[in-house]
């Protein structure tokens, strides 16, 4: 069955058994963690996209809170022009750019990652949240939201 017959799920299903484990390819010596950079997670993918006709791209959404940037990643078909589109709220202790850089690579890498059901070992993610410290109070902020526009 061609790309173009098949639904998102059945291409992404292909994917995952084209890619198996992603390697990784940096240390965070921080952390003392091991993790498949962004550079590394194209490398491996944007052959294997293109040959599904599928394309990622990224830009940024509206931050719902201060001190947060959006991330927004969509996963498109380059036939049908449909695919999914998600937006990853990652909040962040302060807005200088070595911080922004760390969170929008992060947002980027696991929007990718998380849309094609694969994995990989948490790494820069400690630098560019913003812990907040214990109040005892219990509150709600929003998490990652994903529309699926489809493919069939």
């Amino acid at each position: 069955m061609e790309d173009t017959q098949k639904t998102l799920a059945q291409i992404i299903a292909e994917i995952q058994d084209e890619v198996g484990n992603i390697k990784k390819d940096s240390q965070n010596p921080h952390f003392k963690n091991t993790y498949a950079s962004y550079e590394q997670v194209l490398e491996v993918l944007n052959p294997i996209l293109r040959k599904h006709n599928l394309v990622i791209y990224h830009g940024f959404g509206e931050p719902i809170f201060e001190n947060q940037i959006a991330v927004t990643t969509e996963l498109v078909n380059t036939i049908k022009n449909k695919g999914l589109t998600t937006t990853l709220y990652i909040p962040v202790s302060k807005l200088d750019p070595q911080m922004a850089g760390s969170a929008i690579t992060y947002a980027k890498r696991y929007s990718i990652l998380a849309m094609l059901g694969l994995g990989t070992e948490d790494d820069d993610g400690e630098s560019a949240i913003a812990r907040p410290k214990p109040t005892g109070q219990i509150t709600r902020e929003p998490v990652q939201n994903a529309v699926d526009t489809g493919l069939d």
